[in-house]
């Protein structure tokens, strides 16, 4: 049932801080797809700190840390940098049952032997942390526009209750979650 994916959810997170779960995010980058995205999420309620590898004042009045900082406190990590600059941030200071959500699109179609973005990510990842694969067919624009016309967002993992946790999001922030497997 919903209620037990949910309590499954929360065990599986723990409790980092007053500010975990699907309520608190961290975006990494600050681009204009994480500010975007940044913004629609504290539109939707939901309390987001922005990772910067320059952290400070941004142009738009929003605030950044820097990514170290940011990535200890929150559950749920957004991955709004192109992939080639995945490998530069700071994962290994991740933590088992943490998620990390990849925004990102291939620049090819990916060949039968050849492992997609996520699961080159997945394997960057320390142990225990968990790959969502959402929002990488929204554009800072739509992010920013005022109607979202509640169109799906697809969304991929190997976990349920990583999910479930990412389709909340997609939710607060006005469209509707499709599973598409893992």
């Amino acid at each position: 049932t919903l209620l037990s994916i949910m309590a499954d959810a929360k065990t599986a997170l723990g409790n980092r801080n007053a500010e975990t779960g699907s309520d608190a995010v961290a975006v990494l980058g600050t681009g204009s797809f994480g500010q975007a995205l940044a913004k629609r999420l504290e539109k939707g309620g939901v309390k987001v700190v922005l990772g910067s590898r320059n952290p400070g004042k941004l142009e738009s009045g929003l605030a950044s840390l820097n990514h170290e900082y940011v990535i200890n406190t929150r559950n749920i990590i957004i991955l709004a940098v192109p992939f080639n600059f995945v490998s530069s941030l700071p994962l290994d200071k991740l933590s088992p049952h943490q998620i990390v959500v990849d925004c990102s699109n291939r620049k090819h179609t990916c060949k039968l032997d050849e492992m997609s973005q996520a699961e080159n990510l997945q394997a960057m990842l320390p142990p225990g942390c968990v790959v969502v694969k959402c929002f990488n067919t929204l554009s800072a624009y739509e992010l920013e526009s005022r109607s979202s016309g509640g169109r799906e967002l697809p969304l991929a993992s190997d976990s349920r209750e990583a999910k479930y946790a990412v389709s909340r999001l997609v939710e607060r922030i006005g469209f509707r979650a499709s599973d598409f497997g893992s």
